[in-house]
């Protein structure tokens, strides 16, 4: 908590948005806000997501449960469930995604696994798979960093 609360102040975050996750619950973010003199709020599960796409966008930070985190690459994978907006990773500036180490796994090949025991053959519509911030060169190899997503990404792991 003391570590997140940290990234929030140096990042200098006021408005971050989150997931409506039990495992964030038990975190009581709110709480870490409050005292850092910012506000946190969650995607709604059951309203419609026109408005708060918009929302997410303008919000400086997304925190995330991750479903797992490939340790080779320090990837983390998620996949497409209600309550769970895409919006909330890619949209803001800075990207918190918080697991705990059972949920790391070594590379690909176990995420495949995993998702091939838990879904068969009928896999989520949306797998999002974010390796940090973006990055992209034109043709006169400028490089710009953020520009599909979040520029600024920290993972968060737990002992459990």
């Amino acid at each position: 908590a003391q570590k997140m609360k940290q990234v929030i102040l140096e990042r200098g975050i006021k408005k971050a948005m989150c997931w409506d996750h039990p495992e964030l619950e038990k975190l009581n973010m709110e709480e870490m806000f409050s005292d850092a003199q910012a506000s946190l709020t969650k995607w709604p599960v059951a309203e419609k997501s026109s408005g708060w796409k918009k929302a997410a966008a303008a919000m400086e930070a997304g925190i995330v449960w991750a479903d797992m985190v490939m340790a080779e690459s320090g990837t983390v994978v998620l996949p497409q469930a209600p309550g769970q907006s895409t919006s909330v990773c890619v949209l803001p500036l800075t990207f918190i995604a918080i697991c705990t180490t059972a949920q790391l796994v070594d590379g690909f090949a176990p995420v495949m696994k995993t998702f091939k025991q838990r879904y068969g053959t009928t896999l989520p519509t949306t797998i999002t798979f974010i390796s940090g911030p973006s990055r992209t060169t034109d043709i006169e190899m400028d490089l710009t960093i953020g520009v599909h997503g979040a520029r600024y990404v920290y993972t968060f792991i737990l002992d459990e």
